[in-house]
């Protein structure tokens, strides 16, 4: 860890383990102003992006992850990807997530996040793009945080496994969205998010969850 290393999302799972059992967690961060995709159990494999994101401008990323491979994508075009060393991703329950930490005790990322989504399967390059405009429709998310509460200490899981409700920690703040409802790139409006959620130190998003 460092003063450049910030997290996103980061999910606590023996299913990312890289030895033969165990828990293990993959995280999704931010390392020095680029992107970086990694899991750790056994040890630490990781991937960090060539492309540096610009401060205080809004950025669309993505990663995918199948047992073989994990990619990630900055504005829709593919950033690096990386083989993992083994591919026991078949079983293992999901235990925790964290989004805006590392494991929520470290390394806070400070900015805005808006409009998760996770699915239960990898992606491919031509989906991104789509997932960006907001014109991919061929798969719903098992997990999606709108972040359009507005207020409280709760945001909902609209996504399909609905139960997995994120409890915010160190009050982050609800704040008009200032996202661009045509990215650059898109051919039609996407629909646009009227809150983001503004993060700043020591505050995180944590979900607990149970998923086969």
């Amino acid at each position: 860890s460092g003063i450049n290393l910030f997290g996103l999302v980061l999910k606590m799972s023996n299913r990312f383990y890289t030895g033969d059992g165990g828990t293990g967690h993959l995280e999704f961060r931010l390392n020095g102003g680029k992107l970086e995709l990694g899991r750790s159990g056994g040890s630490w494999e990781s991937r960090v992006g060539g492309i540096s994101l610009t401060l205080n401008q809004w950025t669309h990323i993505a990663a995918t992850v199948s047992s073989t491979t994990g990619k990630i994508y900055v504005d829709g075009v593919p950033d690096g990807s990386i083989t993992w060393s083994t591919s026991n991703f078949a079983n293992g329950n999901s235990t925790s997530t964290h989004i805006a930490s590392l494991i929520g005790t470290s390394n806070w990322f400070s900015g805005s996040i808006d409009d998760l989504k996770v699915f239960n399967s990898a992606l491919v390059d031509a989906d991104i793009p789509k997932l960006r405009c907001g014109t991919y429709s061929a798969t719903s998310p098992t997990h999606y945080y709108s972040f359009d509460e507005g207020s409280g200490t709760t945001v909902a899981n609209t996504g399909s496994a609905g139960a997995n409700i994120g409890t915010l920690i160190g009050s982050p703040s609800f704040i008009t969205s200032t996202v661009p409802t045509l990215p650059s790139g898109c051919s039609s409006p996407v629909n646009a998010p009227i809150i983001d959620l503004h993060f700043s130190k020591q505050v995180e998003i944590f979900a607990t969850e149970v998923e086969k």
